[in-house]
């Protein structure tokens, strides 16, 4: 796996399912599951960030799972049939003979979140959205998780946490631990005592993260009302939590208002049913007051537009004028399958009818129609 390129800043090559890529000496950060570092795709020379993983026999099966989860929670999310501009985008992954796991994933150099304001909290619920309308839940959301790119948008990154939802009930189906996530940002209903608790996360406890990172990176701190002299989280009262933020927004009058009556409402500590979901978030932007439906997310099961995903894969190599365009869709069915999906005995024909309808007819005409024959 080793490569002499002749280039002291590169370490080594891998081979992803998709795609080869330079893994350079330029450490990113890292966790307890492994060390990120930046990389260089071959194909066309894009930066991307790399995360390693070295199983050993430290890892347990819980470990291993959350690795597991997180690559098919971020394939999954970035299928259709291109990555949400505000979640951290899967490019490829693999495996090699020293049990090294690898993930690919857009590089984002912005760094942490640091400020807020009514464009980044929209930004960041319709990250939200998209990933709840998938069925997943992040069970991660705090400031570490959020980074912004070099034009100051948020993504929403580590998916580590990320479980599937159960269809029937709206719980999730491939939880590891109730409890996973960052005690802080941990939805209450988990730890709260004396009170009938919520079996695991639903959409609602990624909305009680948010509200907890918006309220920390806007005051510098987590709301008081969470942490005074008590044992009992259960003597967390609502009422408190608004008190607090009131307070706050005499304190900094220039904090938008609407902004602090959605944060208060995502705190509210033990009813999960009166928080917003995030689109509620983005209606009240909209509509400028809040708005709450009083319902969670509901998880949607999105077709793979299998059409879409195959000309998107075909485009990426596509060389205008190239008199072989056929082989570029031929290309692209064969990596598809090798993701594990199932493509119509037609697709061929299907992308190539796509095609035609979106290059330039002055490149498309009907002289070009044998190259298209499937």
């Amino acid at each position: 796996m080793s490569q002499n390129t002749g280039n002291t800043d590169i370490q080594f090559t891998v081979k992803g399912k998709k795609d080869e890529y330079m893994v350079t000496k330029q450490h990113l950060g890292g966790g307890a599951f492994g060390a990120v570092w930046k990389g260089i795709r071959v194909s066309d020379n894009k930066e991307v960030a790399i995360k390693i993983m070295q199983l050993t026999s430290r890892f347990n099966k819980r470990q291993i799972n959350i690795i597991n989860s997180e690559i098919s929670v971020l394939d999954k999310l970035s299928r259709f049939p291109k990555c949400f501009p505000n979640i951290s985008c899967l490019y490829d992954y693999a495996e090699d003979s020293e049990d090294r796991i690898f993930i690919m994933m857009e590089l984002v150099q912005g760094g942490l979140l640091n400020v807020v304001n009514r464009d980044i909290v929209l930004k960041l619920a319709k990250g939200l959205h998209h990933i709840h309308t998938h069925g997943i839940i992040h069970r991660d959301i705090k400031p570490a998780n959020i980074m912004v790119d070099s034009k100051g948008d948020p993504k929403i990154v580590d998916l580590g946490f990320g479980c599937t939802v159960s269809d029937s009930e709206g719980y999730i189906k491939s939880c590891y631990s109730d409890t996973s996530g960052t005690p802080r940002y941990l939805d209450p209903l988990f730890t709260v005592t004396g009170i009938k608790q919520i079996k695991t996360a639903t959409y609602k406890s990624d909305i009680f993260g948010l509200g907890q990172l918006l309220y920390k990176i806007i005051f510098n701190r987590e709301p008081n009302a969470f942490y005074k002299k008590t044992s009992s989280f259960a003597k967390w009262t609502y009422e408190a939590i608004l008190e607090e933020l009131n307070e706050e927004a005499d304190r900094s009058p220039t904090i938008d208002r609407l902004t602090l009556q959605l944060i208060g409402k995502m705190l509210n500590p033990l009813n999960s049913d009166e928080r917003p979901s995030a689109q509620d978030i983005i209606n009240s932007y909209e509509r400028g007051e809040v708005i709450i439906e009083g319902l969670e997310s509901t998880p949607v099961k999105p077709e793979l537009n299998v059409v879409e995903l195959v000309s998107s894969e075909a485009k990426k190599n596509f060389v205008m004028g190239d008199e072989e365009r056929k082989e570029y869709i031929d290309k692209a069915v064969l990596d598809v399958q090798r993701q594990d999906v199932k493509v119509p005995s037609n697709i061929k024909q299907l992308v190539a009818d796509k095609w035609k309808k979106e290059l330039d007819t002055r490149i498309l005409t009907l002289s070009d129609k044998h190259f298209w024959l499937v």
